[in-house]
């Protein structure tokens, strides 16, 4: 995950979901609290957020795998352009049941409707 930065490609971020997935699998089962109080357990919070925190992650890097395209900071090799045909929208992605899930919800612009069109990432007006 702290490999992925500005620019991405499906290699990279499919290595992220990997490394996201070992810590998940091997370091948040040896997390230990030094207090069992439930009163100010600041390592009790420290391990929730940890597992929320890797939960934010993950999406973060489906959703990016789900948009076959770049777009202001989130630019990927593998697609470097910007398309406002297939992917002007939202992406959203959530787990339920223990299953990822994704769909795309379309942006309603009535006044100022963006262009329909494919062009590269670094010739795109925002």
């Amino acid at each position: 995950m702290w490999d992925l930065g500005y620019v991405k490609n499906e290699r990279n971020m499919q290595a992220a979901l990997a490394a996201l997935q070992a810590v998940r699998e091997e370091t948040v089962p040896r997390l230990r609290l030094q207090s069992t109080t439930r009163n100010w357990n600041t390592g009790w919070m420290d391990a929730l957020d940890a597992c929320a925190m890797l939960d934010a992650c993950e999406a973060t890097v489906r959703s990016g795998l789900n948009r076959k395209e770049s777009r202001g900071p989130f630019y990927r090799e593998d697609y470097p352009y910007v398309d406002n045909e297939n992917w002007m929208c939202r992406n959203i992605v959530k787990r339920m049941n223990g299953e990822w899930q994704s769909r795309t919800q379309p942006i309603q612009a009535p006044y100022l409707p963006p262009e329909k069109s494919r062009e590269p990432f670094f010739e795109a007006d925002y």
